[in-house]
């Protein structure tokens, strides 16, 4: 088991080699840095420059009043078009490629908003503060979407606008793996993550984190 476990890991290792290429592609010529880390796509007008930085800065306040100050420091880039986006492995709203060697938000033309942007945030804030393999052994990704969700206040994903029934939030905490969360009907599942959380005291995620760093397990530390 334990070489199975370690052929699969380093596996993970050699195909996040891919998330730092996509990183590096940033710096082509076909994207301009405008703030320190934030890359934009040439085929953007430059008067929508302003708004991109002002719905960041409102996605991270949005961040910080809700759980605490960020630490993380993620390179995001910012697409035209969803060709674009998918060159760069994001669909038109957004990836987040968070390896073992850094962090890359991909945005696409849908996902250029405050909501998209705290989002993906909160993906890479929670890599930051356990790094990527512990969050890849420790943290479900069901939890990760639903944590996401708190800061995302989009129609589809607000508890007030959620009808599911308490059977369907309970199985979507089986759904530890993409590919069990994003193969079948997704937004169910992202709406029963939202719901899944619900119990939290935001205020609680980052020391709680810092619990499974220190080597609880994850049911211990959050008690889902």
């Amino acid at each position: 088991m334990g070489a199975t476990l370690a052929c699969i890991a380093l596996a993970l290792v050699i195909a996040s080699q891919n998330e730092v290429l996509t990183c590096k592609i940033a710096g082509s010529p076909a994207y301009v840095e405008i703030s320190d880390g934030l890359y934009v796509s040439t085929l953007i007008e430059e008067y929508e420059y302003g708004r991109i930085e002002a719905s960041i800065l409102d996605a991270k306040k949005r961040i910080e009043e809700t759980f605490g100050k960020l630490t993380s420091s993620p390179k995001m880039i910012i697409t035209q078009n969803s060709a674009e986006a998918d060159s760069l492995g994001s669909n038109a709203t957004a990836h987040s490629h968070l390896s073992a060697f850094g962090q890359c938000l991909v945005f696409g033309p849908e996902g250029r908003n405050v909501d998209v942007f705290a989002h993906e945030l909160v993906h890479a804030e929670v890599h930051s503060r356990i790094g990527w393999l512990t969050q890849l052994i420790s943290i479900p990704v069901w939890f990760n979407e639903g944590i996401a969700l708190i800061v995302d206040y989009r129609a589809p994903y607000l508890p007030t606008n959620i009808d599911i029934r308490e059977s369907e939030v309970e199985l979507v905490k089986s759904k530890n793996y993409g590919y069990q969360f994003f193969s079948d009907d997704a937004i169910k599942n992202y709406q029963a993550a939202r719901l899944a959380v619900d119990p939290i005291d935001p205020k609680l995620l980052y020391p709680k984190l810092e619990e499974i760093n220190s080597g609880k397990s994850f049911a211990d530390a959050f008690g889902l």
